[in-house]
């Protein structure tokens, strides 16, 4: 599985990508959802959040469980200590637009309410891969495993 197209939502550029910004500004990840999935092309996309430091490994783990999405299922979302983690899943490009369809507007929606009915095969993390940095000190605690 590899990558044709990277396409950001926010603020942020970066060589080789597409930048949208949501609507309104400041959103929410189902606005900038939206807001790149206009501009996505593929069959499936990958969905991931910005503050994921094993961002490469989850990709792997992603990848390496894609072959197990049965022909209607919507696609994978992985899931740590016993919750779905949204942002850390591979969904059919399809179903997303029919979820956002019926969502309405997707301003401050939550991710588990646009995600929540889709057929999805769940992936455990037991290594914590999906794990985001919400905090600063979930930063701490990440910089000290990282300190040799």
């Amino acid at each position: 599985m590899g990558c044709r197209e990277i396409v950001i939502a926010g603020d942020i550029t970066s060589t080789g990508t597409v930048t949208v910004r949501e609507e309104p500004p400041f959103g929410g990840p189902v606005a900038g959802l939206a807001a790149a999935l206009d501009r996505a092309t593929g069959e499936w996309i990958l969905l991931l959040a910005c503050d994921l430091p094993r961002a490469g490994e989850l990709c792997g783990l992603i990848a390496g469980e894609a072959g197990r999405i049965p022909p209607r299922a919507d696609g994978i979302v992985v899931a740590a200590e016993g919750r779905r983690q949204w942002l850390s899943g591979l969904y059919r490009h399809s179903s997303l637009e029919s979820s956002l369809a019926g969502l309405g507007d997707p301003s401050g929606a939550s991710l588990q309410t646009l995600l929540g009915s889709l057929d999805l095969v769940e992936v455990d993390d037991p290594a914590g891969l999906s794990r985001d940095i919400d905090t600063p000190k979930d930063l701490a605690a990440l910089q000290r495993k990282e300190t040799p």
